[in-house]
């Protein structure tokens, strides 16, 4: 079935998946695993629209640490699931689902660590930090305050995205 409703351009709305959708998660991956030394990445149409923009992308990290991650985004999915994230170390296992943080040990024993306030919703999984962040911004204007994410913050991510986009044509 062809969704043909009026392309979308990227001179409209810049990068696709990764851009709109991803871009907090990178910024998480390298909060967690440092700064990224190389990365492999595919982007692709998966959807049937007329879009200039990828709504997949596949990425793979080394980090200078000598960590490795892996992502995997996308707009195609066939139902509305909640972002995930796992982090795997040499005796426990950690994930992010539904708005909660659980640690799972080497026995298998999976304890809660932590739960976000959840919105209400179709995408309550998206939590309760746009709002905070906004706010926090809004509020920093008003009181003249440097208490926001400055575009030096949020260089790494930004530089990721371009090394993506240069696969992608």
């Amino acid at each position: 079935m062809n969704r043909n409703h009026g392309a979308v351009k990227k001179s409209e709305v810049g990068y696709g998946n990764i851009m709109s959708q991803s871009i907090h998660t990178l910024d998480l991956i390298q909060l967690l695993g440092g700064p990224v030394d190389s990365v492999k990445a595919s982007l692709s149409k998966l959807l049937d629209v007329n879009s200039e923009v990828e709504d997949t992308v596949s990425a793979s990290f080394q980090f200078k640490s000598g960590a490795k991650g892996y992502l995997h985004a996308t707009n195609a999915n066939v139902s509305n699931a909640s972002v995930e994230l796992e982090v795997i170390t040499e005796h426990d296992w950690f994930t992010i689902k539904d708005s909660c943080l659980y640690r799972m040990d080497q026995e298998g024993k999976k304890q809660l660590l932590a739960e976000d306030e959840q919105l209400d919703g179709a995408k309550f999984y998206f939590g309760a930090s746009h709002k905070y962040l906004i706010d926090r911004f809004y509020k920093a204007i008003s009181e003249d305050t440097t208490d926001y994410i400055t575009v030096k913050d949020a260089l790494p991510s930004i530089q990721l995205i371009e090394e993506f986009m240069s696969a992608f044509s």
